[in-house]
């Protein structure tokens, strides 16, 4: 990526520790897969073949994609995952946990409806051991984080320009990602490590501090692509 201009961020964050970060806008192929989330957006989601999204429309939490994360939180389901941590509670974390799936072309992207005031609001994937994760702390700014880094590249978050977060294969590494549309993405950070090809998901919101007012964090929808 062609270096920007260094931000550094002083505020804390339970999961990482943010350093600096650059935009390289792409308008990388997905394939010609289609699906529907949620809100009524249409866009492409990978190869088309084996795609699987959830809008999280009806309650019970994670039926019928994942499993529930809840530890002094709590999650709900209608119209999108909610994920409420309760205040003053540093062991806080909500959200729903997908077993292994196949990491392929299309990756694996959320419709981010909003992020906790106070908190972590995550995407991570897992594979060969290896844990790859985008985290926004406090609501403004975004982490992109690995094992091995030094720092943890970051952009400032715009909820309008940074709806959709993705993560995918490219070129043997994850390519991390955002976009207003899931049709323009911007590529914000490639990884070191390899690309695994199977991964477990997890969406989550956390407090790894007791924070008086967390807020609340909503998923709009998920889809993974083999």
């Amino acid at each position: 990526m062609k270096p920007g201009l260094a931000l550094v961020v002083a505020a804390a964050c339970g999961r990482i520790a943010f350093d600096a970060t650059s935009n390289v806008t792409s308008d990388a192929p997905i394939g010609d897969g289609r699906a529907r989330d949620g809100t009524g957006v249409t866009f492409e989601d990978g190869p088309g073949v084996g795609c699987s999204s959830d809008a999280f429309a009806s309650a019970p939490p994670c039926t019928g994609w994942g499993t529930v994360i809840a530890t002094a939180a709590t999650v709900s389901q209608a119209n999108g995952l909610t994920i409420a941590p309760n205040a003053n509670d540093a062991t806080a974390i909500g959200g729903c946990l997908h077993a292994a799936t196949a990491f392929g072309a299309g990756g694996v992207f959320a419709d981010v409806g909003q992020l906790l005031t106070q908190g972590d609001t995550a995407i991570a994937i897992t594979g060969a051991g290896v844990t790859f994760t985008m985290s926004a702390a406090n609501g403004t700014v975004v982490g992109m984080s690995e094992p091995g880094q030094v720092s943890v590249p970051l952009f400032l978050y715009d909820a309008s320009a940074d709806r959709y977060w993705r993560m995918r294969p490219s070129g043997g590494f994850v390519a991390y990602e955002t976009s207003p549309d899931a049709s323009t993405w911007t590529l914000h950070y490639t990884s070191t490590n390899a690309a695994p090809a199977t991964v477990s998901i997890e969406l989550d919101a956390q407090t790894p501090a007791a924070e008086p007012a967390p807020g609340t964090a909503i998923f709009r929808a998920i889809t993974a692509c083999p």
